[in-house]
């Protein structure tokens, strides 16, 4: 009878389990994709060896939206009746390319075309050659100025204005040391690195925190600890970046959003201010020594200083002595 029940139960286990890979493989995030149109005076020559390849740039799109996406391969062609599995994790395993080329594609797709002021066509084709160059280093990728024509020097600005932006993508807001704050005592402090402006702010209950182009300005009311989060969010898309495989088909890589971007500012708000850095010692230091009363030359010598202390108390002991003779 037991043996009975361990068979229902592993049937019941063995039947979840494989439904639940029927709904991961059911993604409804598959798709199929076409290309669109040719962008017009833009030609790119790939070459590796004896590989060569020459071609006008050109749209590929989502068939269910129209949504841009980019190759991830050099040679395969995209055909419009493959239905292509979707992928939004391990993305490195997934692809074969190492982590680094994957993030760095990412951030490339995200502030490549589309992206503020980046609207025209050829933004697309300069981000596809920047992915390219990215995720085969070894290929020599550049313009010709007509299909099978001869190298040209073109889109040189763009491409350093895109790479720019990744580079400083994960630059985080730096401030000086912040251990200790005075309660209902403002303090500005500034961001060293210039990105707070790509920041949001959330506090803790007992500060108040105004942002103020590259500065943070805090108002504190409550003694205790303190916490500042900073947040850069993205803000382009609804959704993740998507990587679709078919093994008869050209490999492609949807732009998404990436993952926040976070930096936390820790203190103690305090109700008295206490000197602790080498900078408040020194200013103390500097007020003992206006105090300091410059002693005269004859009594710099300690045994000097003896012999007038000792007149001191033998004068000021007569006249004592004589007013109280006076009294009597």
């Amino acid at each position: 009878m037991k043996s009975k029940i361990w068979l229902v139960l592993l049937g019941i286990i063995g039947s979840c389990f494989l439904s639940n890979i029927d709904s991961v493989h059911a993604n409804e995030l598959d798709n199929k994709f076409y290309f669109d149109t040719w962008i017009p005076d833009i030609f790119i020559r790939k070459e590796y060896g004896d590989y060569v390849q020459n071609q006008q740039a050109r749209f590929t799109r989502r068939q269910s939206d129209g949504i841009p996406v980019y190759c991830i391969e050099t040679g395969p062609l995209v055909y419009d009746d493959e239905i292509y599995n979707s992928f939004t994790d391990n993305l490195d395993s997934i692809t074969g390319y190492s982590i680094e080329q994957i993030e760095k594609v990412k951030l490339i797709a995200y502030y490549g075309y589309g992206y503020d002021g980046h609207y025209e066509d050829k933004w697309y084709s300069i981000t596809q050659v920047l992915i390219w160059k990215t995720i085969y280093p070894y290929m020599d990728i550049y313009y010709t100025d007509a299909f099978r024509g001869n190298r040209i020097e073109k889109f040189v600005d763009e491409e350093k204005e895109i790479l720019d932006l990744v580079e400083r993508h994960s630059i985080k807001p730096m401030f000086d040391d912040l251990y200790e704050v005075i309660v209902n005592k403002k303090i500005t402090i500034e961001d060293k690195n210039h990105v707070l402006d790509n920041y949001e702010v959330e506090v803790s209950n007992n500060i108040n925190i105004e942002k103020t182009n590259n500065s943070l300005v805090i108002d504190t009311n409550n003694i205790g600890d303190a916490e500042i989060k900073l947040y850069k969010k993205a803000n382009r898309f609804n959704y993740i970046p998507i990587v679709y495989i078919n093994d008869k088909s050209q490999n492609l890589f949807m732009a998404g959003d990436y993952d926040t971007l976070e930096e936390v500012i820790n203190f103690k708000v305090i109700d008295i201010e206490k000197p602790k850095t080498q900078e408040n010692i020194e200013k103390v230091e500097e007020e003992k020594e206006i105090i300091t009363v410059d002693v005269p030359n004859t009594f710099q010598d300690k045994n000097n200083l003896v012999y007038f202390s000792s007149f001191l108390c033998i004068l000021i002991g007569s006249i004592i002595l004589n007013v109280k003779k006076k009294n009597k």
